[in-house]
């Protein structure tokens, strides 16, 4: 980010929307989105269960990924299991019962999955309670003479992207 910052490089994908990189950088128009899930054994819940705010989460036992940032959901750190390092050892925690549930995001999980590394045979997920779509930008360096006329491009790129369903069959290719 840094060197896109001082103009050293041109570009960076997937970067995620804060108003303090709207003022960094020039950013294109989202191009995908990952929407967050709790994941969840069929077996133990063969009804979804009911977990419509952040408040009715309190109850629950969650695996989360080392690193991660979760503090949006208040939650106690004997309800958070943030010791894993990758999605294969966390979906095994979870059909071990080292948790309720998997806070994550239903495109990664399923890329994970498509590769291999994810079982999700019995799995099933409800949205996280109030979480909108992470959407995902390219940033690019406002220091090059031709920065401007490069998110041009890009975005119109992405426009004709979405316009012509491209994005759509990549994304159904890699199942996520």
């Amino acid at each position: 980010m840094l060197e896109v910052k001082n103009g050293e490089t041109a570009m960076l994908i997937n970067a995620s929307y804060s108003e303090e990189r709207n003022q960094k950088y020039l950013m294109s128009k989202p191009y995908y989105a990952l929407h967050g899930a709790l994941f969840y054994v069929n077996s133990k819940y063969p009804e979804a269960p009911k977990i419509t705010t952040v408040a009715e989460m309190k109850p629950y036992r969650y695996c989360g990924l080392f690193g991660y940032n979760y503090a949006m959901y208040a939650l106690a750190e004997e309800q958070l299991d943030t010791g894993t390092k990758d999605e294969t050892t966390r979906f095994r925690k979870l059909r071990q019962d080292h948790c309720d549930f998997v806070l994550g995001d239903v495109e990664v999980v399923h890329g994970f999955a498509a590769m291999g590394q994810v079982d999700l045979n019995g799995i099933s997920h409800l949205p996280i309670p109030g979480a909108k779509p992470k959407e995902f930008h390219a940033l690019v360096s406002k220091r090059p003479v031709g920065g401007v006329k490069l998110l041009k491009v890009i975005d119109e790129g992405i426009m004709a992207m979405k316009a012509d369903k491209s994005l759509v069959r990549i994304f159904k290719k890699y199942g996520i």
